[in-house]
């Protein structure tokens, strides 16, 4: 009664009631397409013999579970019909239009305009700026544009860098170190900040405050003559050392040495810290580093990564 090749229906009479849970379609003697159900009622469902089945009267439900695969589309139901919406239900051409009309002017890889507040002018932000790529690090940004297109607001890090903070013991050119005294660890002095990427991080009366979390410290303390000598980086809030520097002796006549501190250290709290240095014999004047009077001479020179929060 149905030609499969064409989805063409030819006029006859009534099959008869559809099987259980199933229904029947056919073209009576006049041309009107019929439903027949498994009570053998007809029902009228519009078209006319040899014509294709209009997709305004087709229904997937009327047809037998196993006659078409849903997830594909039938051969009178072009693919731009029908699209799968983010609950894998099919929504038509008009609900994805009323969806698509949210954002009127928004183009996939486009700007588009709002109004952040505050001053009242309109910012840009780029879809193409907001993105999760392979490299987190330099990758994921937001920028905000002026009017004029230059960034007002961009928070895209440094790729591949970690906040650094890096002090030393500046003295004016011609300046020695000063006295070692044996016997004890000596503070050193630190009085310029050439670098402070670290928040909540500082510097004052030669020591460092650093807030809660993991670092990494790179440091260089010099010395003249004092032979055997160490450094460390000691938690003046906590009473600990962090980082003991290397076994050194320090004894070649007026050269300078060097106490060398490297390793990693956590804090749970904001701490205070400084550094340490002992030897075994007292030096005058330079024992803490001999003066070049080429320019501005410096001495103990730290670095401190933050290596997470």
């Amino acid at each position: 009664m149905a030609d499969a090749s064409s989805h063409v229906l030819t006029k006859g009479d009534s099959p008869g009631a559809a099987p259980t849970d199933k229904v029947r379609l056919y073209a009576n003697s006049a041309g009107t397409l019929m439903k027949v159900d498994e009570s053998g009622v007809e029902v009228p469902i519009g078209g006319t013999e040899d014509a294709d089945m209009e997709k305004a009267t087709y229904d997937p439900t009327l047809v037998e579970d196993d006659a078409f695969d849903r997830s594909n589309h039938h051969g009178n139901m072009p693919a731009g019909n029908v699209t799968e919406n983010s609950t894998k239900r099919f929504v038509t051409d008009s609900e994805k239009a009323n969806w698509d009309s949210k954002e009127p002017g928004f183009a996939k890889n486009s700007a588009f305009n709002k109004d952040f507040g505050g001053t009242g002018s309109s910012s840009q932000v780029s879809r193409a700026d907001h993105q999760h790529l392979a490299d987190p690090a330099s990758d994921d940004q937001i920028r905000v544009y002026d009017s004029d297109g230059s960034v007002s607001y961009e928070n895209k890090p440094t790729a591949g860098a970690v906040p650094l903070l890096h002090v030393q013991d500046e003295k004016s050119s011609g300046t020695h170190g000063g006295t070692f005294t044996a016997g004890a660890r000596r503070t050193r002095d630190l009085n310029t900040v050439k670098t402070n990427e670290i928040t909540g991080a500082s510097l004052a009366s030669n020591q460092i405050t650093l807030p809660a979390g993991t670092y990494e410290i790179d440091a260089l303390v010099p010395c003249v003559d004092v032979r055997y000598v160490r450094a460390w980086l000691y938690n003046v809030t906590g009473s600990a050392d962090l980082v003991v520097g290397l076994s050194h002796r320090a004894e070649d006549g007026q050269d300078t040495q060097y106490c060398y501190l490297r390793g990693r250290f956590s804090l749970s709290v904001t701490s205070v810290m400084e550094i340490q240095h002992r030897g075994t014999v007292s030096q005058g004047t330079n024992g803490f580093g001999m003066a070049t009077s080429l320019d501005t001479e410096i001495y103990t020179d730290v670095m401190i990564r933050q290596i997470s929060t």
